[in-house]
């Protein structure tokens, strides 16, 4: 009798296609060399199970089956330790490695120690295995006699599996963990693409991209005679200049002020460490914001472009929880399930994505997240902007970053305008590319941070001092950022009073995405004059040129954000960065709402006695805040032991105190307002997805998280408190959507009354 892993895929096709696929890769990796035979039997028995008689009548609907019989992972998991430890002859820690990631190919991996006990319905499903047939499909691929129903019951572990786990815990280190992640990322990757395209994987070459690219766009944008302009081109011939192919380091750095071409260069440093070294197959471009990669993009797109490449999705893909499933290649069109798989895994040469992405990836027991972990390896990695990883994670960050480019063969390069000291140059743990880099530093004179606000006030005592800046530089353009929601609405409103002929305007996480973009739009079209006020969303990624900015205290890399607003483009003179404190009317400081005391105590501590700070001082500034924060940090060591010791659970459970999660949020609601006609299109499409049956409802499933993805712009998240019920998901309809909602502030709340429901 023919056995199906699939309705329309014979068992042993599926086996040996998911087989050739994962060892394809493998070999192509190069990496934990040892673990190929592991992987070979991983492969070729994660299904063993499908041949129940069980499993048979329930994928061809012949019968009913119980719910436990029908399943397949739990025996298929078992017969690959009996296998790889009777057979291969390896030890009990690599035969409970193998089983893990059987057991869990279709879910979240689990502790190393959790539910490996062998339960009674697993001997009813050993009983039903055609066992015959079974031999047949392995017949020239492994030891076929022990394939019968005697040798499993036979050579089922004595004791149970979770008591000869405990034993092997203690022989675990991080390696351990690499090396399951990897593995379980090749089956569960080969696995899925076998189930989704039904076919065998074919190679398809690849258009080399070429560090030479990015010198020719770079020389065709305009440039200016200016400082700026000088260190830009300096610092890239010479962070290229010190890249070489017989560097011993894999960990790089490129420290350069705002506005110094960071991007390009960094780009082109990857594209030459894969000339360098031809294994190097994937560069990942990552960034703390949303907003920062559709920037980016774009660029990267135009530098492709203008060498007259198409940028198809297996030359440049984005991807964050917001981007499209729309996978383009040049010779064929895929399904929307299709895309979502080549999008997840990121199945292109230069991938561009978020902090959160990457290191849910590396630091995660998530089924779709690992799918792509096999993808780091051999891959150059560049984070961006890398002081907005928060300093509780400096040591993990560092420690499987380097484990990293050690067994997976990965580079990295940081990438910051103020660079945190999570390595330490000095030890030879990363090597700076851009050597001159302190001169740079000093060759600005953009800005001033003037200190001599700093002192604690009310918003009265504020606004007196920003009327009187304000009507002296009135043809400027001027920035308030705040720290709250609230105190940035209250100071938007009362200045919009005093200056009713100004264009007064407001940028907060209230308005819809849409409209903070106009607005950014209209300020980057033309500042002059302007007055904005903003929270913390202003500093990063937003490419705006402001006369005068005004800061509520905040961390030393926060004010330094707000300064790269300023006089960016050094066309303004020298202007100004004003920093104060804005106190609530409890006396307490705005910025303990929202940032850790030890960050600003550093701060106020580095920025003690000084009365104005020139841009100059920048980097000796940023070196001592980060030598001081480095010393007072805690290194959180626990989630680095749970890792070692393959406690998934523990380290990876959000809900959990003290796990890894990179992104700390306040209990929040989605609310989607159906703010003009393409939103009411939006929303009336998602209620048909929703609504509709199919004989795909997979496929239905991505097109509407694509519809959501669309309805993006007209959602905002919201305080529980806001909102009434136990909903995930509020709606405010157009003909609602005034009482809630106006263009120019967002979402409405009333400040004296606390229940205002939605």
């Amino acid at each position: 009798m023919t056995l199906y892993s699939h309705p329309s895929t014979t068992l042993k096709e599926h086996l040996f296609a998911t087989r050739d696929m994962a060892l394809y890769l493998f070999d192509q990796h190069n990496v934990f060399a040892e673990y190929r035979e592991v992987l070979e039997i991983a492969t070729l028995l994660h299904d063993l199970g499908k041949a129940s008689s069980f499993f048979q009548d329930y994928l061809l609907k012949r019968r009913k089956v119980n719910q436990d019989l029908k399943k397949h992972a739990g025996i298929s998991a078992l017969w690959a330790f009996i296998y790889t430890k009777k057979i291969l002859g390896k030890d009990n820690k690599t035969a409970l490695l193998t089983y893990l990631i059987i057991k869990r190919h279709h879910g979240s991996i689990k502790d190393y120690k959790d539910n490996f006990d062998v339960e009674d319905y697993l001997l009813e499903i050993n009983k039903k295995i055609d066992y015959q047939a079974l031999r047949s499909i392995y017949q020239d691929v492994l030891e076929t006699e022990c394939f019968t129903a005697d040798f499993f019951k036979q050579n089922l572990p004595s004791s149970s599996m979770r008591s000869i786990a405990r034993k092997e815990n203690k022989q675990l280190a991080i390696e351990d963990y690499f090396v399951t992640n990897y593995l379980f990322s090749l089956l569960t990757y080969a696995d899925k693409y076998n189930a989704i395209f039904g076919k065998t994987f074919e190679k398809k070459e690849k258009i080399p991209l070429q560090s030479e690219y990015v010198k020719r766009f770079k020389d065709s944008l305009p440039k200016k005679k200016n400082v700026i302009n000088s260190i830009r081109e300096e610092a890239f011939d010479q962070a290229e200049n010190n890249i070489s192919n017989k560097h011993s380091n894999s960990i790089f750095s490129l420290n350069l002020p705002t506005g110094c071409g960071k991007t390009l260069n960094a780009i082109n440093l990857a594209l030459k460490l894969t000339e360098f070294d031809k294994s190097l197959e994937r560069i990942i471009y990552c960034l703390p914001f949303t907003s920062i990669i559709d920037q980016n993009e774009k660029v990267f797109q135009e530098l492709l472009k203008y060498n007259q490449i198409t940028p198809n999705s297996d030359i440049i893909l984005k991807h964050h929880h917001l981007s499209n499933f729309d996978y383009i290649s040049e010779n064929e069109d895929y399904t929307a399930q299709e895309s979502e798989f080549f999008t997840e895994t990121w199945e292109s040469q230069l991938v561009v994505t978020t902090f959160y992405q990457l290191l849910h990836t590396l630091l995660t027991n998530q089924n779709s997240a690992l799918k792509k972990f096999h993808n780091l390896a051999n891959s150059v990695i560049i984070l961006d902007e890398i002081q907005a990883i928060p300093h509780k994670y400096w040591l993990l960050v560092k420690e499987m970053l380097t484990r990293a480019t050690h067994y997976l063969k990965c580079k990295i390069i940081l990438v910051t305008a103020t660079m945190p000291l999570i390595f330490d140059e000095e030890k030879n743990e990363i090597f700076e590319l851009a050597k001159s880099k302190e001169s740079f530093f000093q060759k600005l004179d953009r800005i001033d941070l003037n200190l001599s606000w700093l002192s604690k006030m009310s918003i009265d005592d504020l606004l007196s001092k920003l009327i009187v800046q304000i009507n002296a530089h009135s043809d400027k353009s001027h920035l308030i950022i705040c720290n709250t929601i609230n105190s940035a609405a209250d100071v938007h409103n009362r200045l919009l009073e005093e200056f009713p002929e100004k264009e007064v305007l407001y940028l907060s996480t209230r308005l819809l995405p849409l409209h903070r973009l106009e607005i950014i739009k209209q300020i980057r079209n033309n500042p002059q004059g302007k007055i904005i006020v903003s929270t913390q969303l202003v500093e990063a990624g937003v490419d705006i040129d402001i006369d005068f900015v005004y800061r509520d205290f905040a961390p030393l890399d926060s004010i330094f954000q707000s300064c790269g607003r300023c006089n960016r483009n050094n066309q303004k003179g020298k202007a100004q960065v004003f920093l104060f404190e804005l106190i609530s009317q409890n006396d307490s400081s705005m910025h303990s709402y929202i940032y850790d005391e030890v960050l600003t105590d550093t701060t106020r501590e580095c920025l003690q006695g000084s009365e104005s700070i020139a841009e100059r001082d920048f980097f000796q500034l940023a070196l001592d805040y980060y030598t001081k924060h480095k010393e007072r940090t805690c290194a959180d060591v626990k989630i680095l032991s749970l890792i070692k010791e393959l406690q998934y659970k523990e380290a990876f459970d959000f809900t959990k105190p003290g796990s890894f999660k990179l992104i700390d949020s306040f209990e929040t609601v989605t609310c989607f307002i159906e703010y003009d006609e393409k939103a009411k299109e939006l929303y009336q499409k998602s209620l048909e997805l929703k609504a509709a049956v199919n004989d795909n409802p997979y496929e239905n499933r991505i097109l509407l998280k694509q519809v959501f993805r669309e309805m993006s712009p007209y959602i905002i998240s919201l305080p529980e408190k806001l909102c009434e019920g136990e909903k995930e998901f509020f709606y405010i309809s157009s003909e609602r959507k005034d009482t809630y909602y106006s263009k120019e502030m967002g979402f409405k709340t009333i400040q004296d009354k606390e229940d205002y429901f939605i």
